[in-house]
């Protein structure tokens, strides 16, 4: 999985991702490309459409809709379809809230854009970790013109089930 959250596990408001940080999302495509990216159908709605798909990425969605219009994406319908494609080759689960939630006990790497800030009122939330996870910091970006704030990235791994 690949996420950034706030100091809280805020990781949406309104729909949209509440910061624009240069620096991280030149990471996520770094992390990424060449990889598969799990998303929910919420989430691809809120990619700018010069992103659909993402560029150099196998794009699937996992949604209810077997007919969801999504060119150049493969659509799944259940997790159980998502976990035997994690066999094949390393996936990014990319969000939202619900597809963090239902992956969450699979997961085995973590990588987390710990955002310094506290964003009010957001609405979409990453799911909490428990104490069988442990993190290393890989990089921190202090604030500059492309990075209004300070952030972290940690990957964290699961220590114990």
């Amino acid at each position: 999985m690949i996420v950034a959250k706030d100091l809280n596990g805020v990781i949406g408001k309104q729909g949209k991702v509440p910061w624009h940080l240069r620096a991280d999302m030149l990471h996520f495509k770094s992390t990424t490309e060449g990889k598969i990216v799990i998303m929910g159908r919420k989430t691809y709605d809120s990619l700018p459409a010069k992103f659909k798909p993402l560029p150099n990425r196998w794009n699937v969605i996992l949604t209810r809709n077997q007919n969801f219009p999504a060119p150049k994406c493969t659509i799944l319908t259940s997790p159980e379809e998502v976990l035997q494609l994690s066999q094949l080759q390393e996936v990014f689960v990319i969000g939202g809230e619900k597809i963090y939630k239902l992956f969450m006990p699979f997961a085995s790497r973590l990588i987390v854009t710990e955002v310094n800030v506290e964003v009010i009122d957001g609405d979409a939330f990453f799911p909490p970790m428990d104490q069988t996870w442990s993190g290393r910091i890989i990089k921190g970006v202090e604030t500059d013109e492309k990075n209004p704030f300070s952030f972290w990235i940690v990957e964290y791994t699961r220590t114990r089930v």
